[in-house]
């Protein structure tokens, strides 16, 4: 299954970018306009995340692609981010 993952990205240029010590990378990738989408479907570590509440529980929830749209400036929309035009 990672065979056919790795082939489907590469077809479509998609560039994955780790979490941990990605936000350079995510912001470079922004200020060479490209379009950067952040999965935000994983538990985050407790210094990483803010809590909010999902269905009536707690859970931890990623900041990043508001952090790095206040960086770069660039708008956003439901999580994908679009590069400065």
């Amino acid at each position: 299954m990672d065979k056919i993952l790795r082939a489907n990205r590469a077809q479509f240029d998609v560039e994955l970018i780790d979490k941990d010590g990605g936000a350079k990378d995510i912001l470079k990738a922004l200020k060479a306009r490209r379009i950067v989408g952040i999965l935000v479907d994983q538990n985050t570590a407790p210094k990483d995340g803010i809590k909010v509440q999902f269905f009536g529980k707690d859970v931890l929830h990623t900041p990043a692609a508001s952090d790095a749209s206040a960086k770069d400036k660039c708008p956003y929309h439901k999580r994908i981010y679009l590069p400065k035009r």
